[in-house]
């Protein structure tokens, strides 16, 4: 029972880890816009932050081709 505990508890570390490191860059961007916003144009800016974050998130797993670029021109 206490052994099966403990492996139950391994396990659910191991994917609060997972899920950290994998949404790492995202928490990354976020703090940085959060100050680069707050600090150069305001707190009545900040509502853009999780805009950008979550245009962010949409974007970052996409994986960008030739023919993708021309859809940003």
């Amino acid at each position: 029972m206490a052994k099966s505990l403990i492996c139950l508890f391994r396990e659910r570390k191991y994917r609060c880890n997972q899920y950290i490191v994998q949404n790492f860059q995202t928490v990354i961007f976020f703090i940085l816009v959060f100050y680069f916003l707050l600090f150069g144009f305001g707190p009545q800016y900040l509502i853009f932050v999780s805009i950008f974050t979550v245009m962010f998130k949409l974007n970052y797993k996409k994986k960008l081709h030739f023919l993708g670029f021309s859809e940003f021109l």
